[in-house]
């Protein structure tokens, strides 16, 4: 009832300020707030009250241990990190350690393909087997070369020549 008599005071309000071409819009608005007034209790049907409750099915609790486990979304990082990274240059053979794994000083990574190594090392030993076969010719060079100097078979430039050759041999 408060509602109501709250509602003509707006709509009389309404009518002094407004002309009487207004009046329907005062009109609808009546009977909306009338349409929304309560009317009494809803009736009960008897048929909701006869219903037995549902039932319900009961499970008894177990006992046991349970493991906390979470997971989460994430990204992990060594403390410490390293680049391994060859002395020498060539073609791997093998990698003896996985990515990741703990590896300590001194032990075996990789094994270098050692064809190229061994190649140039071949090489080098030919190499002072030459310059040794020189440095000996030249030493016998100069002591023939003495003998005949000695006996002025040949001259102090050929002589110079060969003493100059073999120490530029022995260097």
């Amino acid at each position: 009832m408060f509602i109501l008599l709250n509602l003509l005071i707006i709509i009389e309000m309404i009518m002094r300020m407004h002309s009487a071409r207004h009046y329907h819009c005062v009109l609808l608005l009546l009977a909306i707030a009338l349409s929304g007034c309560d009317r009494g209790p809803a009736p009960t049907t008897p048929a909701l009250k006869e219903l037995p409750p549902p039932e319900v099915t009961i499970a008894t609790p177990l006992s046991r241990e349970v493991t906390d486990m979470d997971e989460y979304t994430g990204r992990l990082a060594a403390v410490n990190t390293v680049d391994i990274h060859a002395r020498v240059g060539g073609y791997l053979e093998s990698i003896h350690f996985e990515e990741g794994a703990l590896v300590s000083a001194g032990e075996l990574l990789y094994i270098i393909d050692q064809r190229p190594y061994q190649a140039v090392l071949d090489q080098a030993r030919a190499n002072v087997m030459r310059a040794a076969a020189a440095l000996d010719l030249a030493h016998s060079d100069l002591a023939r070369a003495e003998k005949l100097f000695q006996s002025k078979t040949i001259s102090q430039e050929v002589y110079d020549t060969r003493k100059n050759q073999q120490r530029g041999d022995r260097s």
